[in-house]
């Protein structure tokens, strides 16, 4: 521990935690005085009688001391005075030394002399008592030297703050992530109330976080947020986005499956804002060209193509492969597509029974178990109700 005298602080800290060398201690202080009289006598008696308590009260007085001068929440504190600090000597010294320049001019030719004026140069080095290396070397390798160790070691240091910052850019942008998340969790009255603004902030200032423009979850969380808010033409552009930045992050199988589900994402946008009413109340949608060809089983690198390359799945990633079946069955349906729309139906129910048969992981908690399974056995509900020509839509849009 570094509190301006190190075997001072290692010496208190050995004697804090180790009971008997306290009192070894004591008891030899105290001897030593056996025979001495006056002040010194009675100091040796105070030692010999009280001395393994006195001892333990200086090591919690260094604990405390300790603490208080490194508690966390005024660490930055010291750390930005003590940054400050090394930088003014540093920047002192830098001055120093580059006062001793010698500047090409018409006083002397440049290939003439040193850049830097020697005798000028060695006065300032030993001003600043860099003459200190082994062997007698000449005060410029002794420089030398201290200069390529101090190089060495602040490079490690950089190395070290950088993975330091890095972390902690990672811990603000999930904290910001959890704080989206548990504001858009949260009941509202409207689409525009405070807690869905809330979110859609969290999420963006999620992706301000330097090295973290492209967070991949971040960026969906948005989207989505917009979505629900029924900003569809925000969202389509925010999944569009995440579409072009998958292409980059994690490995191929997490960027192409990451594509495919933004593709879906973004027809379920362009759905969503071609909602009309009847006069019976009913809520209808078209679908464009546009949003078929990004889910069509027969059009190259749509969500559907792209997601055949990395069967079979298995858990979440079934339940969502059956919901692609079942969103391009609706959609053929609206589209009078009369041979896809069943062969697509018949897709997701395999998806969605195969989800519910299928054997759990048992590092799964109960919840998470539950969950799947009601996600697969709501997936056979809605297949029941579109194979007698009624798709359930509510969720393409906002609720009320």
């Amino acid at each position: 521990m570094d509190c301006g005298w190190e075997v001072a602080c290692e010496f208190l800290e050995f004697m804090k935690d180790s009971d008997f060398a306290a009192g070894v201690l004591a008891k030899t202080l105290g001897q030593f005085g056996d025979k001495t009289a006056g002040v010194l006598g009675a100091v040796a008696w105070l030692l010999r009688e009280h001395g393994e308590k006195i001892i333990a009260a200086a090591g919690f007085s260094f604990g405390f001391y300790r603490w208080w001068l490194y508690r966390e929440h005024i660490l930055h504190k010291r750390l930005d005075k003590y940054l400050h600090e090394s930088d003014r000597r540093l920047r002192r010294a830098q001055d120093d030394v580059l006062r001793c320049i010698e500047r090409p001019g018409p006083r002397q030719a440049l290939p003439a002399l040193p850049l830097f004026s020697a005798p000028e140069l060695r006065s300032v080095l030993r001003e600043r008592r860099w003459g200190l290396a082994p062997a007698g070397a000449a005060v410029e390798m002794s420089a030398q030297w201290q200069l390529e160790r101090a190089i060495e070691k602040t490079e490690r240091r950089l190395k070290a703050g950088q993975d330091m910052m890095a972390s902690l850019h990672t811990q603000l942008a999930s904290a910001h992530v959890m704080r989206g998340a548990i504001a858009a969790s949260i009941k509202r009255e409207t689409s525009l109330d405070a807690n869905s603004h809330v979110a859609l902030t969290a999420f963006r200032s999620a992706l301000q976080v330097p090295g973290h423009e492209r967070n991949i979850k971040a960026k969906e969380y948005e989207a989505h947020q917009l979505r629900r808010m029924a900003h569809y033409p925000q969202a389509l552009a925010a999944y569009q986005e995440l579409e072009r930045i998958a292409a980059s992050e994690g490995d191929y199988r997490s960027q192409r499956l990451t594509q495919a589900r933004a593709k879906r994402y973004q027809a379920e946008a362009m759905v969503a804002r071609t909602k009309v009413v009847d006069g019976a109340g009913r809520v209808n949608f078209q679908v464009p060209q546009a949003a078929w060809t990004l889910i069509s089983p027969q059009v190259e690198s749509s969500a559907q193509d792209i997601r055949r390359n990395f069967a079979p799945y298995q858990y979440w990633d079934l339940i969502e492969q059956g919901d692609l079946h079942l969103l391009t069955a609706y959609f053929a349906g609206i589209k009078a597509f009369v041979q896809i729309e069943p062969q697509e139906i018949t897709k997701a129910e395999v998806c969605y029974e195969n989800a519910l048969r299928q054997t759990l992981p048992r590092s799964w908690r109960r919840r998470e178990k539950n969950k799947l399974r009601r996600a697969a056995q709501d997936g056979l509900d809605l297949i029941t109700s579109a194979k007698r020509g009624y798709y359930q839509n509510h969720w393409l849009i906002k609720r009320s």
